[in-house]
């Protein structure tokens, strides 16, 4: 009988250990916070993340248009060794050594007497500079007639200055854009008599080197239909 019942306990006891316990209806299940591993080795140093370099900004496109101050008396002597000044036209800075934004100006001088035609080129610096070298004044024969012509590689140049009233810009409060010009229709009227008279004649045209007679100023392989582009 004795070893009946110690049997029975000891089944007892290795069904309660064999069992796995359930857990208990309303029991709370605690979890245990982990603490995060570190991807480097104590003590590793961990390489710094190149990154990309700004794009700088594009700088700003140079003022397509400009002014253009003019000397007093241009066709005079004095004016012609005056330098003009290239100026802004309130559209950001101009200057003279760009390209895009230069301006020339040339000059013709005829003279009635001989009907001989020589050519001044003035100037053009920067607002506010000096020249490196001071232009030479020109020695103008007597009663000279001078015609000045400007041309500009931008868009819309403006005359400014002095000698501003004695050139031609526009029409009607439109300017040209690109050219300008002073004393132009006096220069050909003297140049027309002197060629009627027989004091200037007019050289004919040269042969180019592909056979056909060299371009004047009215071809279009040189001037195209828009005249006042300076092509």
């Amino acid at each position: 009988m004795k070893l009946k019942v110690m049997f029975a306990v000891v089944l007892g006891l290795l069904a309660a250990v064999l069992t796995p316990t359930a857990p208990m209806v309303g029991s709370r299940l605690t979890v245990t916070s982990l603490q995060a591993v570190p991807l480097a080795a104590s003590g590793a140093r961990t390489q710094p993340v190149a990154m990309p370099a700004p794009t700088p900004a594009p700088p700003p496109a140079p003022a397509m248009n400009c002014g253009l101050i003019v000397p007093d008396d241009p066709t005079s002597a004095r004016g012609l060794a005056t330098p003009w000044q290239l100026t802004s036209a309130g559209q950001g800075a101009c200057h003279e050594s760009n390209p895009v934004q230069a301006a020339f100006v040339e000059a013709a001088v005829i003279d009635p007497a001989t009907g001989r035609v020589s050519v001044y080129d003035p100037l053009v610096i920067d607002r506010g500079t000096r020249p490196a070298i001071r232009p030479a004044r020109p020695a103008l024969p007597p009663d000279a007639v001078v015609g000045v012509w400007v041309g500009f590689n931008g868009n819309a140049l403006t005359l400014r200055g002095p000698g501003a009233d004695a050139c031609i810009a526009g029409v009607d409060g439109s300017t040209f854009g690109q050219n300008a010009f002073c004393n132009a229709t006096a220069f050909f009227e003297t140049a027309n008599q002197a060629i009627r008279s027989g004091k200037l004649a007019v050289p004919a045209l040269g042969t180019a080197r592909d056979g056909k007679p060299c371009p004047t100023t009215r071809d279009f392989s040189v001037v195209d239909q828009d005249q006042s582009d300076n092509s």
